[in-house]
C-alpha cells in the first residue's frame, strides 16, 4: 500500500468533476471503473483546465485506461480516498493506464494494490513473474531513507527494466535469488549480498555503456561475495565518493574472471581512487582510476 501525503486545492478557474457524481461508490466492493472513466472523459473533453475529485472512501477499480489526447493540457486528479486494485493480480495486463496524455498531475490519496496475492505466489514457490517489463517508471525516496529499494526482482526470468528514473536511499534495482535473464538499462553497477549461509552465486554479468553523474560508488562489489565472469565496458562519469571502484572480495572465494575495458571515472574533477581485495581479472583500454585487480 502506498500513501501520497500531498494535498492541493484545485485552481478556481478549473472545471471540477467529482467521481461520486458519476456513480462511484466508496465501499471498496462496487467496481468504480466506469464512473472514473466517465469523469475522465468529461474532464478530458473540456477546453478549460479540469480537475477530477475523488472523495474519501475506498474505490475498487477493476481496470481503467485513461486515454488522450485531451483538449486541455492541465488536467489534475485530487484524491482524498483510496484506489483499490482487484485482488487477482493477473486478471488484467495493466491496472491503471494513462495513454497519450499531456500535462497530467495527480495529488494525494492512497493506492492499495492488494499485494497479498503476490505474497501468496511467493509462498507457493512458483517462479513468477516471467517475461515482465517495467518501462518509463519514476520512483523517488529521500536519500537518507533506509531499505527503500526501488525495484526488487526475485525468482523471476526474462525481466526487462528500461527508461526508468530511480532515486532512493537504498538499491535502485536489487536482484534476489533464482533470477535469470534480466536486462536493465540506466542503473548503477553494484554486486553485493549479506553474509548468510546460502548456496547462491552471481555469474555472467555484463555492465556496458554506462554514464555516472555524481554517483556514490559507481562500481562496487562488497560484502565479501564471490562473483565471477563479470564484465565492465565503457563506464564513464563522476563519483560522489573518493573511491570510485571497489572490489571487496572473500579470501576463501575470491572474485575471478573480472574484465574491465575503458573505465573513466573522476571524483570532484580529480582522479578517483580504487580499492581491491582478493579480486582477479584483466583490464584493457583506458583505466581511470588505475585498475587494481590482479
Amino acid at each position: 500500500m502506498m500513501t501520497l501525503c500531498v494535498f492541493f486545492l484545485a485552481p478556481a478557474t478549473a472545471r471540477s468533476y467529482n467521481v461520486s457524481d458519476y456513480g462511484a461508490m466508496p465501499d471498496g466492493r462496487t467496481d468504480a471503473a466506469n464512473p472514473f472513466l466517465n469523469a475522465w472523459a468529461a474532464a478530458c473533453s473540456s477546453t478549460e483546465p479540469a480537475a477530477i475529485y475523488v472523495p474519501a472512501g475506498r474505490f475498487l477499480i477493476s481496470q481503467a485506461t485513461f486515454k488522450g489526447p485531451c483538449k486541455n493540457n492541465a488536467t489534475r486528479i485530487f484524491v482524498d480516498g483510496t484506489l483499490v486494485a482487484p485482488s487477482t493480480y493477473c486478471a488484467v495486463p495493466n491496472w491503471l493506464l494513462f495513454m497519450a496524455v499531456r500535462g497530467l498531475s495527480i495529488f494525494g490519496g492512497t493506492i492499495d494494490g492488494q499485494g497479498q496475492a503476490f505474497w501468496a505466489c511467493r509462498k507457493a514457490g512458483r517462479r513468477c513473474p516471467q517475461g515482465a517489463m517495467i518501462q518509463g517508471a519514476t520512483i523517488s525516496a529521500p536519500a537518507h531513507s533506509p531499505n527503500t529499494d526501488g525495484i526488487h526482482i526475485q525468482k523471476s526470468s526474462d525481466v526487462t527494466v528500461i527508461d526508468t528514473s530511480i532515486e532512493t536511499g537504498d538499491d535502485c534495482i536489487s536482484i534476489g535469488e533464482g533470477t535469470t535473464n534480466v536486462w536493465i538499462e540506466k542503473n548503477g553497477l553494484r554486486i553485493k549480498t549479506w553474509g548468510k549461509p546460502y548456496a547462491g552465486y552471481v555469474k555472467g554479468v555484463n555492465f556496458a555503456h554506462a554514464t555516472m553523474d555524481n554517483v556514490q560508488f559507481p562500481i562496487v562489489v562488497d560484502q565479501n561475495y564471490c562473483p565471477y565472469n563479470v564484465a565492465y565496458t565503457d563506464i564513464q562519469g563522476s563519483s560522489a565518493t573518493e573511491v570510485a571502484l571497489k572490489f571487496d572480495c572473500s579470501s576463501s572465494n575470491p572474485c575471478s574472471e573480472i574484465m574491465m575495458h575503458n573505465i573513466n571515472l573522476t571524483y570532484q574533477n580529480n582522479q578517483a581512487l580504487t580499492y581491491c581485495k582478493n579480486a582477479h581479472g584483466i583490464t584493457s583500454g583506458v583505466m581511470k582510476p588505475p585498475g587494481c585487480i590482479e
